[in-house]
């Protein structure tokens, strides 16, 4: 995969942003309608910003997930990623669990660490050369495009404990409708033939849509079909 944008990322109330990081213009911002089966069961915004903490390279990609009738947000992300776009912190608070999920993430070790009234649990998995925050709800880990030298991907569920590599393909260049017409964007395929995930990005490298076919699932840009 030759094509690679430098890319995205966003930030949240579990961390305090660093100086001038909310000022600075947004590479990217928009809102993500997600269906199962043609009903809408959430609604994501997220905005994607250069630099990271106190550092000015990388990216963050901050975002807050509401239900479907709106209300106070469901979860709040914030993640960081490096100048090579690799994930290396991420943050996770979801208030109606009072559930707070903290990420570190090297070459070697990813550490996950959960905050709860009760306690708190901690869990090692090994590091990855191309590392997605994934979530069964939701899209915003998956706006940066992946690297152009990746074949597999590894997708990290910090909410359910689980961890997945799966081969990544990609399909070309093709033509999605949107609200106003239609817009070329390259799509990309994460798993195998019995469980694909379909992720089209436009010639920005910016996430236009996402699809799993196997469970009705599709996640769309507003102001797309």
């Amino acid at each position: 995969m030759g094509w690679y944008p430098r890319a995205l990322l966003a930030s949240l109330p579990l961390a305090v942003p660093a100086p001038g990081l909310a000022a600075q213009q947004a590479r990217d911002a928009g809102t993500f309608v997600v269906t199962v089966n043609g009903a809408v069961i959430a609604r994501e915004e997220f905005t994607v910003r250069d630099g990271r903490g106190d550092a000015r390279d990388g990216f963050t990609v901050t975002a807050r997930r509401f239900g479907p009738d709106g209300g106070d947000p469901v979860l709040v992300l914030t993640v960081e990623l490096g100048p090579d776009s690799q994930l290396t912190t991420a943050q996770l608070a979801e208030p109606a669990r009072q559930r707070r999920t903290y990420i570190q993430a090297s070459p070697r070790r990813v550490t996950v660490r959960a905050v709860t009234p009760s306690g708190e649990s901690v869990r090692e998995y090994p590091g990855a050369n191309a590392l997605w925050l994934a979530d069964d709800s939701g899209v915003a880990g998956f706006v940066l495009p992946p690297r152009p030298d990746a074949h597999t991907m590894t997708l990290l569920w910090p909410r359910d404990d689980r961890r997945e590599t799966l081969e990544l393909t990609d399909r070309g260049v093709e033509s999605i409708p949107t609200g106003a017409g239609t817009l070329r964007a390259r799509h990309v395929v994460l798993g195998s033939a019995t469980d694909e995930r379909h992720f089209w990005y436009d010639e920005q490298g910016r996430l236009r849509k996402v699809e799993i076919p196997g469970r009705g699932f599709i996640a769309a840009r507003a102001g797309m079909p």
